[in-house]
């Protein structure tokens, strides 16, 4: 669901909040807008969580709009924040237009250092003060809820180690199955029959190891990995084990050509595609494949590597 879908539709609860009244123009407009944006911030959502100002909801489920006069700029709240809030918190202040109401969102996330909490006394909010979101009500935060905090965090930081654990080692897999293709495409060749060079390009493709990516699997890890990585990877695999296949599978084809041929010289047939012929449709079908499947381990292969980097 889009921004304007939220806006328009959702209905308040622990990773949305409305505000009618912006926070510059309330009494205690520091204390107020620091004590929501730690509220959101230690909320457990995973994912972006909003506060948008400008908007009421009514009991009957309808809303109603209220344009934002004066937009305050977003460097002034992340100065306030900078100033009150420890650990750094990402967040930012965008103006959105709605039909004809001017009204402001404020986008809080990711929030992966909990728990927040204030780092000096700012009117009745004091220093190591915070609060947690739980539906539409914030509460202050309790022994419990830190120690939620601090397991989850562990977790995560568990997880992240291994994740780029077996990352690295998909990489060097994938760097050797790169030298692999390569060795495969030098022994796949044109030209007359040459079984010399054909059956070791067989043998080779029966080597093929990925033990990296199946260990991914099993894990469970892909949940963890980014939508658009996991494709990449899974491409890289796909391609990889399709190009190897091939040339197994054109192997036995080529070898059962042979014994035809045989036959054909012997009388025994009286027809047959010419040798040379047959090869080359082969080899075409084999080398394409190679190609596809070198060019997804190098888009693999960069992708791990932006990350490391």
């Amino acid at each position: 669901m889009d921004l304007i879908d939220i806006i328009q539709y959702e209905n308040e609860h622990t990773s949305v909040d409305f505000k009618m009244i912006p926070y510059e123009k309330k009494q205690n407009k520091k204390e107020d807008f620091l004590k929501d944006l730690l509220a959101m911030a230690n909320a457990e959502v995973n994912g972006l969580r909003y506060i948008i100002i400008g908007v009421k909801l009514l009991s009957d489920g309808e809303r109603s709009f209220h344009s934002i006069e004066d937009y305050i700029d977003d460097a002034n709240y992340q100065e306030l924040v900078r100033e009150n809030i420890e650990p750094q918190l990402n967040f930012r202040y965008d103006p959105v237009r709605l039909n004809e109401f001017n009204l402001g969102v404020f986008t809080i996330g990711p929030c992966e250092n909990k728990p927040y909490m204030m780092k000096k006394d700012c009117g009745t909010l004091k220093r190591g003060m915070s609060f947690i979101r739980r539906g539409s009500q914030q509460k202050l935060i309790i022994r419990t809820d830190l120690e939620n905090m601090y397991e989850e965090r562990y977790k995560k930081r568990k997880e992240a180690e291994i994740k780029e654990s077996y990352l690295y080692l998909l990489e060097h897999e994938f760097r050797y199955i790169q030298a692999q293709l390569w060795q495969l495409k030098s022994l796949v060749v044109e030209g007359p029959l040459i079984e010399e060079l054909w059956s070791p390009a067989s043998e080779l493709a029966n080597h093929l190891i990925l033990e990296a990516w199946e260990a991914i699997v099993k894990s469970g890890l892909i949940s963890t990995i980014d939508f658009d990585e996991m494709e990449t990877y899974h491409a890289a695999v796909k391609s990889t084990r399709a190009a190897f296949r091939n040339v197994c599978l054109s192997t036995a084809k080529w070898q059962r050509f042979l014994q035809w041929d045989k036959n054909i010289e012997k009388g025994e047939l009286t027809q047959s595609i010419p040798p040379h012929l047959y090869l080359k449709q082969e080899v075409d079908q084999c080398k394409r494949s190679i190609s596809y499947a070198e060019q997804a381990i190098m888009k693999a292969i960069e992708l791990i590597s932006i990350r490391e980097g």
